[in-house]
């Protein structure tokens, strides 16, 4: 089986984007198999010409020998770096050998002192945090100088790195570091390289794509005993089987020929009307793909513009449709798009309302489509319908066999005969009382039908029914009334509110974009210069102050007038506000205009109070605030804030992400978070601390960057900055 490249092959194309072994591995031999593949075409052509006609079905082979070739000179098909073809990784690998060899000897060396062996719970070193270690008693903590790292659960035994060995360690950790750069260096070239011939490895993908499809195609056609369908101008199925059906199908024969466009099938239910109606669309879609199907030779199909059905009951309580409805919407639809060249497709034409007027509207749906020219398929029950076939030349009619002795269907299609539906004896079939049967039989011919007695009782109930008509309208003229005048209403109301906001947002724009250009001077300063307690404390006290501006805009311009304006209510008397010195800070009111609660935060301006409704603030004019009681017990307001450095959340963007210690997946995540709080505050460059440690995080979140649509750039911090640790953030503006 081929590796899946196209992650691969879509971050490639980004510049700056560094592919993981793993990657670059399936892109090599992803490209090796294609030129198997392509090389057993060609062996195996001879006298087929097999490479000619899959070149004519899927486009000329891709050239990605050159690919193949230099990717697996440093990769193995497993994703493993060839390291002893890389001299520089060879080397690197040698040195980190050199010095852990050299650290366990002197570990060892230390550890079996004789003035030290009675202080060590064992002598065999260890390793915690990465770093080499000799296990201490705890009674003896104190006799050996050095690092501790770790206690045991017990308390019995401290885990420590004698100074002896911390010069020996670092040199472990120095080795291992140069030959993750060696790594990251061989890795961007090979990135860069597949670069350069991205071109070529997405010709390669495809190619394989649409081989791959050829050969579904011709697998599915020999399993299935299918063939291809000649282009004509008719329809002409041969013994066809519907493709879902497998051993159980029926084959039919259906032929619609010029000048025929309509073809009328009758007969009873159960009997195969909606199936071989199914079988039609089915195969003219599958030779619309390029499938073929599964017929008998001669059968012939024409290439359609498009295909349209309505079959099926399209009764939809959500929708509030009855079947008749659906029918006629969908059927409304398609009368507006059809063409010559369409294929239409209706199962029970007229169905689902009285029988007299969907006969009707089924003759005249048909003349229409007479007129557009389509080749239509029509399964009915309607006798009108019937004689339609008969007295129109471009209308046939074809039915579907009952066999009369055992009185069931053989859903064999006739052509040129309509069908009887046998109603009665289909239903006696699946069992209904005999009783019930010979009713309807009798029924049938008339003998116990009255009409005037169903007339009469039509005529006293359209009586009754009138009455109600006419006090249904009076109600109606007033409803209507009474909805004029409260729509007039509210879209006084709505335009007042839209003149307000546009005011309101103008003075936000410009807002935004002096506090925009601020908050980019100060990120360049605490970037380019020294991070001092003046410099932070600035920054919060800005951000501060933007998050309780964002606050107020936010409610003022989309919560409190969008909430309530729509909803009218009773007007009232207008009403003086409060006494002046009644409100304070903290006092508990309602907001006349919206009818909400909230607590007085401070003096606003031009007569008005900042009040905090929920979790908002908004302003308000005084007179538009009622006193309410005193509030039983203390009210914490919400308030936004946002961190300058530290850690992960959600609603913060933070100047630094520290996410040394995460796993990858919560790395991620918090990345993800830290670009969204970014983009929300106007914050457009920080900086991710990720550190170096395995390259895990490193890599990973590199990787992720690379791929996030608002990120415009990355790199690596100054080398005094955080250096490999590190990487700066670019987000994209506007």
């Amino acid at each position: 089986s081929f590796p899946s490249i196209d992650a691969a092959v879509d971050r490639v194309r980004k510049e700056g984007v560094v592919l993981d072994p793993d990657q670059l591995a399936a892109i090599a031999v992803f490209a090796a198999d294609t030129l198997s593949v392509v090389d057993y075409l060609r062996a195996a052509a001879g006298e087929t010409g097999a490479v000619d006609r899959v070149t004519r079905l899927i486009g000329d082979p891709p050239n990605v020998g050159r690919v193949s070739a230099h990717l697996l000179r440093f990769v193995d098909p497993d994703g493993s770096i060839r390291e002893r073809d890389i001299p520089a990784l060879k080397n690197a690998r040698d040195a980190i050998a050199r010095a852990q060899q050299d650290l366990q000897k002197s570990a060892h060396a230390l550890a079996n002192r004789d003035d030290l062996r009675r202080y060590w719970s064992t002598d065999v070193a260890t390793q915690r945090n990465g770093r080499t270690v000799l296990p201490l008693k705890a009674d003896h903590r104190g006799k050996v100088r050095g690092i501790v790292h770790e206690v045991s659960s017990t308390g019995a035994t401290v885990f420590i790195e004698p100074d002896e060995l911390v010069a020996r360690n670092n040199a472990v950790v120095e080795a291992e570091n140069h030959y993750r750069n060696e790594l990251l260096r061989v890795l961007r070239e090979l990135s860069a390289f597949c670069r350069e011939h991205h071109a070529d490895i997405a010709h390669c993908r495809d190619f394989m794509v649409r081989l791959d499809l050829v050969v579904a195609r011709a697998r599915y056609s020999a399993a299935t005993d299918s063939v291809a369908a000649t282009e004509s101008r008719s329809v002409r199925l041969v013994a066809a089987r519907h493709p879902l059906l497998g051993g159980a199908a029926v084959p039919i024969g259906v032929e619609i020929a010029e000048p025929t466009r309509v073809l009328i099938v009758t007969g009873p239910n159960t009997g195969g009307k909606t199936v071989s109606l199914k079988t039609i669309g089915l195969f003219a879609l599958m030779n619309q793909f390029g499938l073929h199907v599964p017929a008998s030779e001669g059968t012939e199909l024409p290439v359609f513009s498009a295909v349209y059905a309505d079959i099926g009951d399209e009764q939809s309580i959500e929708q509030n449709l009855s079947t008749f409805s659906g029918h006629m919407r969908n059927i409304g639809r398609l009368l507006h798009q059809v063409d010559e060249r369409s294929l239409v497709l209706l199962d029970e034409l007229g169905s689902g309302t009285d029988p007299e007027e969907g006969g009707a509207l089924a003759m005249a749906i048909i003349d229409e489509l007479l007129k557009r020219r389509p080749i239509t398929v029509v399964t009915t029950h309607h006798g009108r319908l019937k004689h339609y076939g008969f007295t129109h030349d471009d209308a046939a009619n074809a039915s579907v066999e009952f066999d009369p002795q055992s009185l069931r269907p053989t859903y064999r299609i006739i052509p040129g005969v309509p069908g009887s539906s046998h109603a009665i004896d289909v239903a006696a079939q699946m069992g209904l009382l005999r009783s019930v049967t010979a009713d309807a039989r009798r029924y049938l011919t008339g003998e116990e039908y009255d009409t005037g007695t169903i007339i009469r009782r039509l005529t006293t109930r359209e009586q009754e029914l009138h009455g109600e008509r006419q006090q249904i309208e009076r109600v109606t003229e007033d409803l209507e009334r009474e909805r004029e005048r409260l729509h007039a209403r509210e879209g006084e109301l709505d335009r007042r509110e839209r003149a307000l906001r546009s005011a309101r947002l103008h003075d936000l724009d410009e807002w935004a974009a002096e506090t925009r250009s601020k908050l980019e001077n100060l990120v360049r300063e605490l970037r380019e210069g020294e991070l001092t307690r003046e410099k932070t404390q600035s920054v919060k006290a800005f951000i501060a102050e933007l998050s309780d501006r964002i606050d107020q805009e936010r409610a003022s311009n989309r919560h409190a007038p969008a909430a309530e304006t729509p909803t009218l209510r009773p007007t009232q008397g207008r009403q003086d506000g409060p006494p002046h010195d009644a409100i304070g800070v903290g006092t508990p009111v309602r907001v006349r205009s919206s009818g909400q609660k909230g607590i007085v935060q401070r003096k606003g301006k031009k007569g008005s109070w900042v009040v905090q409704v929920g979790t908002l603030r908004l302003p308000v004019a005084e007179d538009d605030l009622e006193l309410l009681a005193e509030r039983s017990g203390p009210e914490r307001p919400y308030a936004a804030t946002y961190a300058v450095s530290g850690g992960v959340s959600s609603r913060h963007a933070v100047l630094e992400l520290d996410v040394r210690g995460y796993r990858l997946d919560d790395a991620i995540r918090a990345v993800d978070d830290q670009i969204d709080a970014a983009l929300v505050s106007g914050l457009h460059e920080f900086g991710i601390i990720h550190g170096m440690g395995e390259g895990i995080l490193q890599s990973g979140i590199r990787a992720h960057l690379g791929d996030h649509h608002h990120v415009s750039a990355y790199d690596y911090a100054r080398p005094e900055d955080g250096g490999f640790g590190k990487t700066h953030v670019s987000l994209r503006r506007g």
